[in-house]
């Protein structure tokens, strides 16, 4: 199952194409080569970076995935990243990602 952070982060050039990524991904269409940032699945990690073809993968489609970014290629995928944990350390003396996100997912400063 496929949750998106209601704030989703990604690169302005990216933004036109947004959305149109977001529907590709639900309707499980294979696309190249966008990335995704995603709460990390193993609780020793900060975030998990994949190809959104990987979602097509029984694994995933069995498990809770929550997307925090997307990125046009894995290289702004781990720039992403970066500034995501930058922006939670910043707003909270901490690096727990999953606990901004959970309360950060109705409200959030800009």
């Amino acid at each position: 199952m496929i949750v998106w952070y209601k704030h989703l982060y990604y690169k302005n050039h990216a933004g036109h194409q947004i959305e149109e990524w977001k529907k590709k991904v639900e309707k499980e269409k294979p696309m190249f080569p966008i990335y995704c940032v995603c709460l990390a699945s193993n609780p020793c990690n900060l975030l998990d970076i994949m190809n959104v073809n990987e979602l097509l993968f029984s694994y995933y489609q069995k498990r809770k995935v929550v997307i925090v970014g997307l990125a046009a290629n894995r290289k702004e995928a781990m720039e992403l990243a970066a500034e995501i944990v930058e922006e939670v350390y910043t707003k909270t003396g901490d690096f727990d990602i999953q606990g901004f996100v959970e309360e950060n997912q109705n409200d959030r400063e800009v």
